[in-house]
């Protein structure tokens, strides 16, 4: 029983309801409740069956709640802000941020408590990194206290070459992690700015064409 207003929280309350359509077959309303959305859920289907409309109206129900919810939307194809638009009215449409990805300032070496192992990790996942290769990159950041990317790079270009397994090294590395480059430029944005913000910030990945960097 609720004791205190205070103690109250609205994404426990299963009176309301989050609709995202009707079923065809019964004519009842489908959809969620809000406390469901905190949980591991999945929108599966065929192409072009409605995956990207359904989560589009989801969210968009979401922040007509007018709850305190934040939504980060990872948007691979370029198309959520123009499906978001169009189910929103115009009083939500200021809580809906997009921004290009190749425009956000993030620091691919930084991580909880400078875990470099963490680090080494995950570029062997992204990149496919040989052993080899993976030790060369660790040996490169961890004896020269490198903190960004660009460091990096430089370091990686001047690595002594004493036989041609080390050139092949050095010159696959260079290959698989310069394209970063060009991704996180000069001109970004913080997105600490926007994090935590009531509303959705999306993050249009459509703007880097290779599907290893996205």
């Amino acid at each position: 029983f609720q004791t205190s207003v205070n103690e109250y929280d609205p994404l426990d309350n299963e009176s309301t309801f989050i609709p995202i359509g009707i079923n065809v077959a019964t004519n009842d309303a489908e959809g969620v409740f809000p406390h469901q959305i905190l949980r591991h859920i999945v929108i599966a289907g065929s192409t072009g069956s409605g995956k990207s409309t359904t989560t589009a109206l989801l969210i968009s129900n979401i922040l007509k709640l007018n709850y305190d919810i934040s939504v980060l939307v990872l948007d691979w194809n370029g198309e959520y802000r123009y499906l978001l638009e169009k189910n929103i009215d115009k009083d939500l449409a200021e809580k809906v941020v997009a921004i290009r990805a190749d425009k956000i300032n993030i620091n691919t070496l930084i991580f909880k408590n400078r875990d470099l192992h963490r680090i080494i990790e995950v570029f062997e996942r992204v990149f496919d990194l040989s052993i080899p290769q993976s030790y060369t990159l660790y040996k490169t950041i961890s004896s020269n206290s490198i903190h960004n990317l660009e460091s990096l790079l430089q370091h990686l270009a001047m690595i002594t070459q004493n036989s041609y397994w080390d050139r092949e090294i050095r010159s696959a590395l260079l290959r698989k992690i310069e394209p970063l480059s060009s991704i996180f430029r000069s001109l970004t944005v913080e997105l600490d700015k926007y994090y935590n913000k009531q509303g959705v910030i999306i993050i249009d990945l459509s703007v880097i064409p290779n599907t290893r960097l996205k």
